[in-house]
C-alpha cells in the first residue's frame, strides 16, 4: 500500500467525522509520512509504524466514546501511598507539592492529532504503589508531545522515573525518602526539594539542582551537570 492508498483508505473509513476534524488528522498524518521519509524511511516501513487504518479507526472510536461519557484522562490514588512509580516513556513529568495529601495524576497536554489518539496514560494503585504508565495504542512513532502532572504528598518514601526523552521536573517537592531518575535523553530539573536522597541514572540527559537538600549519587554519560 502507497502513501496515497493509505491516506485515501483513512479517509474513507472516517467520510462520517467532522470534516474539520478528518483534515486536521490526515495533516498530521502527512507530517509523519514527510518526517519518515526526511529519515530515510519506505512508504511502507513509516506504514507499519502507524499500524492498520481499522485500528486507527477503532482507536479513535474508544477515544470519542469516553468523551461522550465525560470521562477524563485523570487518576487519584484512592488510599494511602508510599511508593510511587512512573514510566513515562515519552512523556515530560511535572512533580508538584500536593494540596490535599493525595496522589493526583493528570494529562496536561498532548501535540497534535497523532500523539492525542495514540497514546494514552493509566493510573493503577497495588497496595501502597501507585504506578503510572504512559500506553501506545497502537505502533506508532513515540516523537510525539504528551506531559502529565503528578502531586506528591509530604508522607512519600520513594519516587522512581523512567523515561526515554522525556523531562522531569521536581519543584518544591519535599518528603523524608528517596527519589531515582533514569533517562536516556530527557533533561532533568530538581528547584527547592527536600528529600533523604537523589539517585539519576542518565545518558545524555541535562541534570540541574538549584536550592535543594539530600545526598546526591549521579551517573551520567555525556550530559551536563549543574548542582
Amino acid at each position: 500500500m502507497s502513501r496515497k492508498e493509505y491516506l485515501d483508505l483513512l479517509k474513507r473509513k472516517l467520510k462520517f467525522a467532522d470534516s474539520e476534524f478528518v483534515d486536521s488528522l490526515v495533516s498530521d498524518f502527512e507530517a509523519h509520512f514527510d518526517a519518515g521519509i526526511a529519515e530515510g524511511l519506505s512508504e511502507a516501513e513509516i506504514i507499519s509504524h502507524l499500524g492498520e487504518v481499522d485500528e486507527i479507526v477503532e482507536s479513535l472510536d474508544t477515544v470519542f466514546d469516553s468523551d461522550a461519557k465525560g470521562e477524563k484522562n485523570e487518576e487519584i490514588a484512592s488510599s494511602k501511598v508510599n511508593h510511587v512509580v512512573v514510566d513515562a516513556k515519552f512523556a515530560d513529568v511535572t512533580f508538584t507539592p500536593s494540596l490535599n495529601g493525595k496522589i493526583e495524576v493528570k494529562m496536561l497536554s498532548k501535540g497534535g492529532l497523532i500523539s492525542r489518539f495514540t497514546n494514552t496514560m493509566i493510573g493503577e494503585q497495588k497496595g501502597d504503589v501507585f504506578e503510572i504508565r504512559v500506553i501506545p495504542l497502537f505502533n506508532v512513532s513515540s516523537n510525539v508531545d504528551m506531559k502529565i502532572s503528578v502531586t506528591i504528598p509530604p508522607t512519600l518514601l520513594s519516587c522512581k522515573v523512567l523515561t526515554s526523552s522525556g523531562d522531569v521536573e521536581y519543584a518544591n517537592i519535599s518528603f523524608d525518602g528517596d527519589c531515582q531518575i533514569k533517562s536516556a535523553s530527557g533533561d532533568i530539573s530538581v528547584t527547592d526539594c527536600t528529600l533523604k536522597s537523589y539517585d539519576f541514572q542518565v545518558s545524555s540527559s541535562d541534570v540541574a539542582l538549584e536550592r535543594s537538600v539530600g545526598d546526591v549519587k549521579l551517573k551520567s554519560s555525556s550530559g551536563d551537570v549543574s548542582i
